[in-house]
């Protein structure tokens, strides 16, 4: 086994690695093996450069080599493919396996006894010896995994170090998202190759086999049994951390996991990238921090995220987003994963795995991506880290204002979780929330005598006159042009654009995180099931991801045995499983003996989440009887229709809030014994 493991999975056995020349080539108990080497590993370790497994079964070779697969973006997490070699001993064959953002390709059996077979594998083993630089290997030139070298063009380019990894979500086919802070490197600072771990949540990138069209992987990934589902379900195989699941702990002694170091010497080059976003013309500045984001976005949605960013202009409740670019190498090209994927005219298409059902293709199943990036100056925490009930709850309502922010530039965000909404570190001057309803209700003033355009009028104004109140909750008044934002929703690549919604198209896909979805969204996602997301689903994410903050809060953690079992619960992903949490908090507010034995911080946010899943429940059979009125008809009355419920939640969430504000402001931190 090896030395490490992918998070809290069992170390790993690859059949075959490939090590430098050893004093005691006899003695393999003396060789440990890391995927990536540990700054105090001594001369005996080694670490694995291209891992080999033997079976005798493609299916569970291409299962086995995923992991490992896996193991090594854990070890560097902005290579473009991992290359496995599997050997099926039975057939005497031998395939290269090439995973990548868009899935797996893999060459045709290549035969180990016949003399063509033998050249054609020894030609690609001297073309992987012949990989001069980083770029060859795979590696971004402008990133070695501790520095980056970024900017807007050349000039005004500065030297970044990681400083900490925030998120990494592990993958062998989807978008890969990686997220850390970077401050400027002085002139005699080098970034460090100490152990750069990222702090977790769940994981935003799920593959669950249900059609999902969620972060880990497309529709295509997931339909039917076939090779790819398997590529699903490793995507999230390892990890989520689960303390009360003795089978997560590593089954070697010594075993530590694999960590993210430095991974080529050759030193970080400016390129320039194709700009997808720009603040105000200028690029960062000396002596900022920021925080970036870098993911592989399908072709269709590799812009969106920019484009939704640039049409917010940094509003309240969103990201001060400094720069987002498309990744290039140095010959110009575009950084994706274009070159494994068969071509249009392409008669070996039976190579390619992807997509691979009993031996058949579906050439559609090729999935380009690229590589792109977004930087922000906002440095946030997970609403775990909440200090009081009040702080999350404002968070919150925070993050619905960022929701609307959007949702007023014309996009609807469809993601909401815990990992989407951070909770600033700093309390960060932002100009304060304007509700402005002229671009979404431009198109639809043929519908202006209707009841439904007069009740969105209604709620618009009744936030207005709310506005003033929220400034008030926070910590700093603000003036009436200037308010203290607290928390940001990020992380809009699965947006869709509100204006013209209904004219457009649509599969019935569902997008989001399963784990935050609404119930009503996750039973359609179990079931394989069209499903029309709208206002409702996302308020109701927000519900959820309160609730997962609650029972995972930092400061005040669980303290039963049933409130652990409710964590457990939303790894299950399922929405019976959430039910149960949701019937279990609800009891709360009735049992003094129950609020007594549980955690304080759920004891005095068990109330608002009874009252507020209440509210939800109403407005989710309002809206389906409203929605029965007019799916069948033309789509400006259904986009009406989401513009009236995206107008009425958030005051009915403040509404909420001013009648529990005394309950949640009276917590108070239990006293700890010396």
């Amino acid at each position: 086994s090896t030395g490490d493991t992918v998070e809290t999975s069992a170390p790993l056995e690859p059949h075959v690695v490939g090590i430098h020349a050893h004093p005691d080539p006899t003695d393999f108990k003396a060789m440990k093996c890391y995927w990536s080497l540990r700054p105090e590993s001594s001369n005996t370790d080694h670490q694995i450069a291209i891992a080999v497994e033997v079976k005798d079964d493609w299916r569970e070779m291409i299962e086995q080599s995923a992991t490992y697969a896996r193991a090594q973006w854990r070890g560097a997490a902005h290579r473009a493919f991992s290359l496995v070699i599997g050997v099926h001993h039975k057939e005497n064959k031998l395939r290269f396996l090439i995973f990548h953002s868009g899935g797996l390709t893999a060459s045709q059996p290549l035969s180990l006894k016949d003399e063509t077979g033998k050249l054609l594998i020894q030609k690609i083993l001297f073309s992987i010896y012949s990989w001069q630089s980083p770029e060859d290997a795979g590696f971004p030139s402008f990133t070695d995994g501790c520095s980056f070298h970024l900017g807007n063009d050349k000039d005004t380019s500065l030297e970044w170090k990681v400083e900490e990894i925030y998120h990494h979500a592990l993958s062998v086919r989807g978008r890969k998202t990686w997220v850390a802070r970077l401050a400027v490197t002085t002139n005699n600072e080098v970034a460090d190759d100490n152990h750069l771990t990222a702090d977790r949540g769940p994981a935003t990138v799920n593959t669950v086999g249900h059609g999902s069209k969620s972060k880990a992987a497309p529709q295509d990934a997931t339909k039917g049994d076939n090779i790819n589902s398997a590529l699903g379900r490793l995507a999230i195989s390892g990890t989520k951390q689960n303390p009360g699941n003795p089978s997560s702990e590593p089954l070697v002694e010594d075993a530590e996991p694999i960590y993210q170091r430095r991974y080529h010497q050759h030193g970080c080059e400016f390129i320039q990238h194709r700009i997808l976003f720009l603040k105000s013309g200028k690029g960062p500045k000396r002596g900022e921090k920021c925080t970036i984001k870098l993911s592989n976005p399908s072709e269709a949605k590799r812009t969106l995220e920019a484009e939704v960013y640039a049409a917010s202009r940094g509003a309240f409740g969103t990201p001060s987003t400094l720069l987002a670019f498309e990744a290039v190498t140095k010959d110009g090209s575009t950084l994706s994963n274009a070159i494994f994927l068969p071509s249009p005219n392409d008669t070996q298409k039976s190579a390619n795995l992807l997509g691979l059902t009993h031996g058949t293709l579906d050439a559609g199943a090729a999935e380009r991506r690229s590589f792109c990036g977004i930087m922000s100056s906002d440095e946030g925490q997970s609403l775990e880290e909440c200090d009081t009930p009040w702080d999350l709850s404002v968070c919150l309502l925070h993050g619905m204002l960022g929701w609307l922010s959007y949702y007023q530039a014309g996009y609807f965000h469809r993601d909401v979780s815990i990992g989407n909404i951070l909770k600033l570190k700093k309390p960060a001057s932002r100009e304060a929330f304007r509700v402005s309803t002229d671009k979404i209700l431009a198109p639809l003033t043929e519908l202006a005598d209707t009841q439904p355009y007069k009740d969105l009028q209604t709620s618009a104004d009744t936030l207005k006159s709310q506005i003033q109140k929220i400034r008030d909750w926070g910590e700093n008044e603000g003036s009436v042009e200037v308010q203290d934002c607290k928390a940001i929703l990020t992380d809009c690549d699965m947006a869709a654009e509100v204006i013209g919604y209904f004219s457009k198209e649509h599969d019935g896909s569902i997008s989001g995180t399963p784990e935050f979805m609404s119930i009503e969204a996750r039973l359609a996602l179990e079931c394989g099931r069209a499903y029309v997301q709208s206002p409702i689903d996302d308020m109701e994410s927000f519900y959820w991801t309160a609730v997962w903050a609650t029972l995972n809060n930092a400061n005040f953690p669980s303290t039963t045995t049933q409130e652990e079992r409710w964590k457990r619960c939303f790894d299950d992903s399922g929405a019976s499983a959430r039910i149960m949490v949701k019937y279990g908090i609800d009891t709360l507010p009735f049992s003094n003996k129950l609020r007594r034995q549980c955690s304080p911080f759920l004891a005095v946010m068990a109330p608002m989440l009874q009252k507020w899943w209440e509210l939800l429940w109403k407005t989710t059979i309002q809206w389906e009887n409203e929605w029965a009125d007019v799916v069948a008809g033309p789509p400006l009355p259904k986009e009406l229709l989401f513009h009236k419920f995206a107008y009425e939640l958030i005051p009915m969430y403040v509404v909420l809030l001013e009648g529990e504000k005394e309950g949640l402001q009276g917590f108070s931190r239990p006293e700890v014994a010396a």
